[in-house]
């Protein structure tokens, strides 16, 4: 899977998380039989019928982890900001 080298390439940048969604589109259709040539004749059709509606969920998904990661950034950050400060820490307006 090439694509798996793009998540691997930012793996030394520090805060980057990364996130891995197979397009479910791509049929996995067994060969137990060791005829590739039939299996393949199997998934085409699956793929021309419904590849677009499956990659279009693929794609809500996608959107669905996007806009969590957001939301739990968000709520972190704002955990931070909430935090009290530690004894014999003031705040930029405070005088000691």
């Amino acid at each position: 899977m090439g694509d798996a080298k793009v998540g691997d390439s930012v793996r030394s940048f520090v805060g980057t998380f990364r996130y891995s969604i197979r397009d479910a589109s791509d049929p996995q259709i067994p060969d137990p039989h060791g005829n590739i040539r039939k299996s393949r004749d199997e998934a085409v059709p699956i793929y021309a019928g419904d590849g677009g509606l499956i990659t279009a969920a693929s794609l809500a998904a996608i959107q669905a982890v996007i806009r969590s990661a957001q939301a739990s950034a968000s709520a972190a950050h704002e955990k931070s900001e909430a935090a009290p400060t530690q004894a014999g820490d003031f705040a930029a307006d405070q005088k000691p």
